[in-house]
């Protein structure tokens, strides 16, 4: 299950995003929820979180008490950008991705949307079925495949 996170004050935005989102993720998956920032989400899950504001500095600063204790999450912010003075902040924080308001904004969103739900789904393991059970093993515990 996948959980998208939107932080948007304006309420227009905000209803934009999770159309979208709803959009992408309703032909995909129906295990997923929107979330408003705020709410309280288990801290296990996969998430994608959207920062979308009119300051670079409070995206930042959001995406920083995220990576406090969440790593694996994606952060894809929203933002009027000055890249030259943010972009080393931005690597360090590891963010999936920046767009300008001055963007399609909606056409990157879904890219993004479509590379984060691949890189969160994909299962790095091998799947076969004996006796009608289906069986995982993870590729690095697998020493070597006999024909």
């Amino acid at each position: 299950m996948i959980n998208y996170i939107i932080y948007e004050n304006n309420i227009k935005r905000k209803d934009i995003y999770e159309l979208i989102v709803l959009n992408f993720i309703g032909r995909k998956d129906d295990r997923f929820k929107i979330y408003d920032y705020n709410d309280q989400i288990n801290n296990g899950s996969k998430k994608v979180y959207i920062i979308s504001t009119d300051k670079i500095n409070t995206a930042i600063s959001i995406a920083k008490k995220i990576r406090i204790n969440d790593w694996k999450s994606q952060i894809i912010i929203i933002t009027n950008l000055n890249k030259s003075k943010t972009k080393d902040i931005i690597n360090n924080l590891l963010i999936f991705d920046y767009i300008d308001y001055k963007e399609d904004v909606k056409k990157r969103l879904k890219k993004d949307l479509y590379k984060t739900y691949n890189i969160l789904t994909s299962d790095k393991t091998i799947k076969f079925c004996i006796n009608h059970e289906i069986n995982k093993i993870p590729y690095h515990s697998i020493l070597y495949i006999e024909k």
